[in-house]
């Protein structure tokens, strides 16, 4: 409100590996044994002149979700719930806290920064055991929200066979949103160690071309004659921009894990889009909605592990009017 400053809620994920190395045992997934807190949020204020207020939280760490959202096929078990399991498995932990700005920071620009530790033990392309360091910055003046990533950050894919990673991310206010590669950080925010061949620009080395989407932020990976399973660490930055204005970056840290499936997967089966809201089915692939109208729909996906169910719970706001492709063909179930 005007002359009383503003709340901002910051939600925050932290992915959990089942296995392979973690930094400590897995917890059980359950209500009463949650993923603890994460740690006290830094808050600068990054515009002159120095000195800005400081915001105060006005809650406590919420926790939303403590869950496994390893992205494979549903009958195929992981360490979350088996040990013996060929697949290590994610699980999730996600909390919310809301600070308050007062009045005085508006004309001031902060960087929120979090820091963990510590990335685990079978990643191939260095920064093993390094800390973790991610940050947004924003602007209270201008009651902005940062961009939603409805995708998690675990992608999960098959060696020797070509994949892409949708972000599913969609800015709230419509504001444009530009991806591009970055470095990791650790918790020192120092550039994360790459061990060559591996780079932040090349993170499945030789081995893997891999390429973003500067408008969509897809990611593609294609295999070279080989490209083997792996574990590496990779990092987008995605910057806001409000009528050719620059808001602020935001960066997304991933853990990238590459598997041997065995036998190459069959294209999926999709069928054509049920109970959708907020839009109207054209034929079998298309949907039509209205610019600032979310979109809600179900479709079913058939692999060779089985049959699921996916939901889509928003794809919107949308900006402006535009075509959606949620392509599932080359990718791993």
């Amino acid at each position: 409100m005007p002359g009383r400053g503003h709340t901002y809620r910051v939600y925050h994920s932290t992915y959990y590996d089942c296995g392979w190395g973690a930094m400590a045992p897995f917890m059980p997934i359950t209500s009463v044994n949650a993923y603890p807190a994460p740690a006290a949020l830094d808050f600068t204020a990054t515009t002159s002149p120095a000195g800005g207020p400081i915001p105060s939280s006005t809650s406590i760490w919420t926790l939303l979700n403590w869950s496994e959202v390893t992205p494979i096929c549903p009958l195929i078990a992981t360490q979350c719930s088996n040990p013996l399991a060929a697949v290590n498995g994610v699980a999730e932990a996600l909390y919310y806290q809301d600070y308050h700005f007062n009045a005085s920071a508006s004309g001031y620009s902060y960087t929120i920064a979090s820091i963990n530790c510590c990335r685990n033990t079978p990643i191939l392309s260095g920064a093993t055991g390094e800390g973790i360091g991610v940050s947004v910055t924003i602007q209270p003046r201008l009651c902005n929200s940062s961009p939603v990533f409805s995708g998690r950050a675990v992608p999960y894919f098959c060696a020797g066979q070509t994949y892409t990673f949708d972000q599913a991310a969609f800015d709230p206010d419509g504001d444009s949103l530009v991806y591009s590669f970055a470095p990791c950080t650790t918790n020192g925010f120092t550039s994360a160690t790459y061990t060559a061949p591996y780079s932040d620009q090349a993170p499945l080395g030789p081995y893997w071309d891999v390429s973003i989407d500067a408008m969509t932020g897809d990611i593609s990976f294609l295999p070279d004659s080989t490209g083997p399973a792996l574990v590496t660490v990779l990092c987008v930055k995605v910057e806001e921009y409000r009528n050719g204005v620059k808001i602020g970056p935001v960066v997304r840290d991933m853990q990238i894990t590459v598997i041997n499936c065995g036998a190459p997967d069959m294209l999926p089966t999709v069928q054509p889009a049920t109970s959708i809201t907020g839009a109207t089915a054209i034929g079998t692939d298309t949907l039509s909605g209205f610019i600032g109208m979310p979109i809600r729909f179900y479709v079913t996906d058939r692999c060779r592990h089985g049959r699921y169910t996916l939901l889509f719970p928003h794809l919107g706001p949308l900006p402006f009017w535009s075509d959606y492709h949620r392509s599932w063909r080359n990718k791993s179930h």
